[in-house]
This record gives C-alpha cells, structure tokens and sequence, in this order.
C-alpha cells in the first residue's frame, strides 16, 4: 500500500517521506529471510553502490541474524495466479514448496536478446547467482532519464552502460547478467509482499 512508482525503481511513500530505488535492498533482505528490521536512510534514495544487490546482501549477511520469539507473518499462495502488466510485461506465479523465480526478457541488443534463468531464492544461492549481477542501461536514454530526474546517479563503475555496439565500459559478470538483475529486481518488489 506504500508503492509510490515503479518507474524506473520502486519508490515507497508514506505521508510525506518518500524513498526512492528500494528494490537492491529489499531483495537482500528478503533472500537472507529478515522479516524484522529496521532500516534508516538520511537521504531520499537507497545508495546504489556497484548497481547491484550485493553491498546490500554482504552487510546484512556480516550483521547476521537474532531469532525472536515470535513467529513470522508469511504470504502462502494457494492457486495460479496470472498477471498482465503495461509494456507487455506478464507473471505467472505457481504454488511449489521452493521460492524459484524464472524469467525472460528481451531487449533488441547484441549483448541481450533474449535471456531465460531461473534461480532458487535462499540465502546462499541469492549470493551467489543473483547478488552481483548489476542494473544496467542504455546510453541512448540517458539525456531523456536525466530530464526526467532519473537516473542521476548513474555512472559507469555502478551500473553496465550499453552503447548501441556492446558495453561502454568494463566486463560482464555474467554472460546472463541482465535477466539475473531482473529477477534479482523481482525478488526485491515481491519483498512488499510479505
């Protein structure tokens, strides 16, 4: 009830304080299992570190966990669900005893294409398979994105910029990285969940 845009990130609002990109951290926390914690910020962004969700997970890993006597709430799904978002986008979440997400995307890049991975969602897996896989984006779009107020802190060593060729900059860590990052975002959105 507190999702305020999901363009470009996930922005949350309540009243009058607003935070800004919350996907990164919230997938850490959701794939280490934390269901009661609380985070404070001094800004109106979460700090995008190397672009991806691994600064997030090895704090929060490092923090490590103290077991409370009461038990968690948790969202337990029962029947398919299908869903159809804008742009084309659509989901489809099955019932099964592993948190596993699956997806496709596909960009017209000579880097992308089309990308299948699918990915267990438990701490040492997460850390693994999706942690370091990074946002990436167009340069392309980067006059539009900075008009708009997006994407301002973006740069080369925190994001994996493509020009219209390959990358603009560095090395993949993942020939796949992208749909990694992707779910990696899903896991962070599904977080709001409960």
């Amino acid at each position: 009830e507190h999702i305020a845009s999901t363009d470009r990130g996930t922005s949350l609002q309540q009243g009058e304080a607003r935070v800004h990109t919350v996907q990164h951290l919230l997938a850490a926390v959701s794939a280490l299992q934390l269901d009661n914690l609380l985070i404070e910020i001094d800004g109106p962004e979460i700090p995008i570190g190397d672009g991806s969700f691994k600064p997030f997970y090895d704090v929060l890993q490092a923090a490590g966990v103290v077991q409370q006597n009461a038990n968690a709430v948790t969202l337990e799904l029962r029947d398919v669900v299908h869903v159809s978002a804008n742009g084309g986008s659509s989901y489809v979440v099955i019932p099964d005893s592993a948190y596993r997400i699956s997806g496709t995307i596909e960009f017209d890049h000579p880097l992308i294409r089309r990308q299948f991975g699918s990915f267990t969602v438990q701490p040492q897996k997460f850390g693994e398979d999706l942690a370091p896989a990074r946002t990436f984006g167009f340069m392309r779009e980067a006059e539009t994105l900075y008009a708009r107020g997006l994407a301002k802190g973006a740069t080369l060593d925190n994001a994996i910029v493509l020009n219209e060729a390959g990358l603009a900059w560095g090395e993949l860590r993942f020939s796949d990285e992208f749909v990694r990052h992707k779910i990696g975002d899903i896991v962070g959105d599904l977080a709001l969940l409960g």
